[in-house]
């Protein structure tokens, strides 16, 4: 699948990320996130805490619209992560 649009996405407590592909038979969309939040360790040895990642979902979503999808992807991250602060455009 080839991807049209690409999305970084920070909400207070994660980074996601969003592909947007074309449909193999071109009669849609496809919608990939995969999203991070940093996480420290419990017990920490002298010095500055490690910062370690962890995972905080991953989804996928259909749709004939590109700006639909785009849009139903945002409200998914929004229901696993909270409300979203930047969206960023990559480009490829």
């Amino acid at each position: 699948m080839k991807v049209v649009k690409s999305f970084d996405i920070e909400t207070a407590n994660a980074h996601f990320q969003l592909t947007i592909s074309e449909m193999p038979d071109g009669k849609g969309y496809v919608g990939k996130y995969y999203g991070t939040t940093p996480q420290f360790q419990q017990a920490v040895s002298p010095g500055a805490p490690i910062p370690m990642m962890k995972n905080v979902g991953f989804g996928k979503l259909t749709h004939k619209e590109i700006g639909a999808l785009i849009s139903a992807c945002r409200e998914e991250i929004e229901k696993r992560n909270g409300k979203i602060e930047k969206i960023t455009e990559s480009k490829e």
